[in-house]
């Protein structure tokens, strides 16, 4: 999950969200959505989300319960998937909050019917990002925060930051990001840190995005007042 450069593979996010102390996932056997709690104490009044979309943003399926989760694993509710999965493929989205309605966890899944089916991920339209960001010195360190939101109509698959130097080709080495390969639907938003040594700054910053659906593309790094 780590590079000898000690850059971060997908993996090293995936493994950082399934060990989320409570943790929203959907079972892949029988599309059944659960809550893992790994803390010792009942987490009280959660309420579980799923929204089930078309690769063309329709909704096909949206349901919500909320529930008690005790230590361990707690079903909440089951997806009825399989009419939505033949010769095709559909993108759920996970959702878990406290009794205040605070976000706990969520999650991402593109599921088909068959390997094959996942072919059709490659029809996905450009998808439309706006980025923003801004940089700030704290001590030692160099803090960046990039907004990313979906302006399009088309999901955007695992967009992946990068943080690099300001002519948009040499990347910064150490940087840890708070989260990277991330997917949004159409009209959500997404801020991630990261986080570098000063002294790797030299002329200012930018960022490199790419995405299964989006070409690469470079943007200037603003300083934040």
């Amino acid at each position: 999950i780590l590079s000898s450069d000690y850059d971060t593979q997908a993996s090293f996010y995936a493994v950082k969200k399934a060990s989320e102390m409570v943790h929203v996932q959907l079972d892949p056997s029988n599309y059944a959505v659960e809550v893992a709690n790994s803390l010792p104490d009942t987490k009280m009044g959660l309420t579980a989300h799923a929204g089930v979309y078309s690769l063309e943003n329709k909704m096909l399926v949206e349901h919500e319960e909320k529930k008690d989760a005790a230590s361990g694993t707690t079903e909440f509710f089951a997806l009825d998937l399989a009419p939505f999965l033949k010769e095709n493929v559909a993108l759920v989205k996970l959702e878990l909050r406290d009794s205040s309605g605070k976000l706990v966890s969520d999650n991402f899944y593109w599921m088909g019917g068959t390997s094959a089916d996942y072919r059709k991920l490659n029809r996905l339209g450009e998808a439309q990002i706006r980025t923003t960001a801004r940089t700030a010195v704290e001590g030692d360190e160099q803090r960046v925060k990039v907004v990313l939101e979906n302006t399009g109509s088309t999901a955007a698959i695992e967009l992946k930051l990068t943080l690099l130097e300001a002519d948009g080709k040499t990347r910064i080495l150490p940087a840890y990001y708070s989260d990277n390969y991330v997917s949004l639907l159409p009209g959500e938003k997404k801020e991630i840190v990261v986080e570098c040594s000063k002294a790797a700054v030299k002329d200012g910053l930018s960022v490199g995005l790419r995405g299964w659906n989006l070409e690469s593309r470079v943007a200037k790094v603003g300083t934040e007042k």
